[in-house]
């Protein structure tokens, strides 16, 4: 995590400086653009925010955890070869279990990833720096 006038924000990889801050700015522009999103942004997308709901800090944790996801299985956590069975998956789906994908990703690792990415807001992480805790326990184990 580093900080700046702009607040937190999480590096995915220090090698390549990846922020999320960036992704969600593309990400929210192309919400702002006539509500337009195309069926690769959409997996990254908090089921509140599809349904039209506020969108806080914990829809961020779920795009966080849509992309740890991904980089932990090589897949998206929710798939769907069209746009509606995208959708449909999202909102009404549960990703696998990260370890039935990748037998490296630790039972720690997974549980933080699928908290990260559970339908109801207010069983995600709470903010950034609370996950980030809880992955940094995750990680030694």
């Amino acid at each position: 995590m580093t900080t700046d006038d702009d607040g937190e924000r999480l590096m995915i990889s220090t090698g390549s400086i990846s922020q999320v801050q960036e992704l969600l700015a593309s990400i929210s522009a192309a919400v702002l653009r006539d509500g337009e999103l195309s069926s690769t942004e959409m997996p990254y997308i908090a089921p509140e925010v599809l349904a039209g709901r506020t969108a806080d800090a914990r829809s961020d944790i779920f795009t966080i955890g849509a992309l740890i996801y991904e980089m932990a299985t090589g897949m998206p956590p929710f798939g769907g070869r069209a746009l509606p069975e995208l959708l449909g998956a999202m909102l009404g789906g549960t990703p696998r279990d990260p370890r039935e994908l990748q037998a490296e990703v630790t039972a720690s690792g997974a549980a933080c990833i699928l908290k990260c990415l559970d339908k109801d807001p207010a069983a995600r992480f709470a903010s950034s720096g609370e996950l980030r805790a809880a992955w940094r326990i995750a990680a030694c184990c």
